[in-house]
């Protein structure tokens, strides 16, 4: 057993805490008047937001975010920009083939759109965000905010988290995009109708859905303050043995 006391001393003043950081994310147009749907966990707290669609970058300002459903819509200067095409989430079927669109582990794979291929595991409740869409398409950082489409190119959820345990492999969850409608017609917006598609093949949908992607690069700060401390421990060990397992010669060190 291990007892003792560690003593810690401020020698500073507190200072802010300025170190700038940077992350990355994904989103996807809802609006041809520059709109784009992303994951709140993507630009809360950002100072500045960059978004790359297609060749053209763009400042970003963040119009509405809700954090308990993880969705926030950003707005850049731009017209008549393709829009994202939405299903009805409430009629996603387990075992759908679902693809994934985003930007994953940009500072290890660039900037170039990725696609991953999967299908719908389940219809879960997740404990902070509600209802959510379970998948076993391949959610990765850089990912978040990305659409989640149907095999007609529709959007059923945008991409939120995912399970990172060494028990756990490949689920992946996005908040359902009727939850996105929603938020949206609370804040005036109108959200792209819902059609019925027919079915596309792969490459065929990569080239219709691809364009409404939508890379977004965020700056901000850690927050918080900054102290210089010293400390000082002090500290006892004590060992035990059973006698019982002692025996000629000498006994278990």
């Amino acid at each position: 057993s291990i007892s003792g006391t560690c003593t810690y001393k401020v020698k500073s003043d507190g200072k802010e805490h300025t170190d700038e950081q940077e992350g990355s994310g994904s989103g996807f147009v809802v609006a041809s008047n520059g709109v784009i749907a992303t994951c709140a966990h993507v630009v809360s707290g950002a100072k500045r937001i960059e978004v790359k669609l297609g060749e053209q970058t763009y400042s970003a300002k963040v119009l509405v975010e809700n954090r308990k459903l993880d969705l926030a819509l950003i707005q850049i200067e731009a017209n008549n920009l393709p829009v994202s095409a939405f299903a009805d989430s409430d009629k996603v079927q387990l075992a759908e083939t679902v693809r994934a669109f985003g930007f994953p582990l940009s500072d290890v794979l660039g900037t170039g759109i990725k696609v991953a291929t999967g299908a719908v595991a389940g219809i879960v409740m997740h404990p902070k965000h509600g209802k959510n869409i379970q998948t076993d398409a391949p959610i990765n950082p850089g990912n978040s905010g990305g659409p989640i489409v149907n095999d007609s190119g529709q959007v059923i959820g945008v991409a939120s988290s995912k399970i990172a345990s060494s028990a756990a492999s490949s689920v992946g969850f996005a908040v359902p995009i009727n939850e996105l409608s929603t938020l949206m017609n609370q804040n005036g917006l109108t959200p792209p109708p819902v059609a019925q598609p027919a079915k596309l093949d792969g490459p065929t949908l990569a080239r219709n859905v691809t364009p409404t992607v939508a890379f977004i690069k965020v700056w901000g700060t850690s927050g918080g303050t900054v102290y210089d401390v010293d400390y000082s421990a002090t500290f006892t060990e004590s060992r035990s043995f059973d006698p019982r397992q002692m025996r000629f010669g000498g006994f278990p060190m």
